[in-house]
């Protein structure tokens, strides 16, 4: 079925649907069961005046819209905890959770030698299993904190930066430097680098209380 004039929709008996653009003939994306479609047997397919591609199936029918800018990652395997905060990171994409920090992998399998089935699925970035309150971009680097300090990511590993349970950070850019309030209720102030973060004790003059 075409969508578009150059998105071209696949029903397939065993893999869902397929996006296919023929101009770049590039997949552009596959509906399935591990994201939302309820078989992966489809019987028939329909494009409606906006852009919606309906999926016959064995349970009945679904719409997919192709038009809007949402995706719904949630509904693939290996995601633990309650979701907190979520990142895209040079093309990858990150989770922060009650129970530590993912990344969405893609996997590519063969079937029976012929047929290369693309999957996702969600892998711990390790060694990270604290809550993961938040997740910043500094210096071009990804950075994580929450319960177990501070992490500088590396697509699937993570260096621990301070260790420390941190409330919250905030990268000052004019400043060049990274404060951190901690929840022993301080508020630290670092250099980063590549070889690591420098505590500056901008601050440390200061005798006020600071919550935030």
């Amino acid at each position: 079925m075409w969508v578009s004039e150059d998105l071209l929709a696949v029903g397939t008996l065993r893999g869902g649907v397929i996006f296919i653009n023929v101009t770049t003939g590039v997949t552009e994306s596959t509906i399935d069961y591990s994201n939302g479609l309820p078989d992966n047997e489809v019987f028939s397919l329909m494009c409606d005046k906006n852009a919606g591609v309906w999926v016959a199936h064995e349970y009945g029918f679904t719409r997919i819209a192709t038009n809007l800018p949402f995706h719904s990652f949630h509904t693939y395997p290996g995601l633990q905890g309650n979701l907190l905060c979520m990142r895209l990171f040079q093309d990858r994409i990150y989770v922060g959770t009650s129970l530590g920090l993912f990344i969405l992998t893609q996997k590519v399998s063969d079937s029976q030698g012929v047929k290369k089935r693309i999957s996702f699925e969600y892998e711990r970035v390790t060694p990270i299993n604290e809550k993961v309150n938040q997740l910043l971009e500094i210096n071009g680097s990804l950075v994580a904190y929450g319960a177990g300090g501070i992490f500088e990511i590396n697509t699937q590993t993570a260096k621990l930066i301070l260790e420390e349970l941190v409330r919250s950070v905030l990268y000052a850019t004019s400043l060049n430097q990274v404060l951190v309030g901690t929840f022993n209720d301080q508020l630290r102030t670092f250099h980063p680098s590549r070889g690591g973060w420098t505590e500056t004790h901008l601050l440390d003059t200061l005798d006020n209380h600071f919550s935030h």
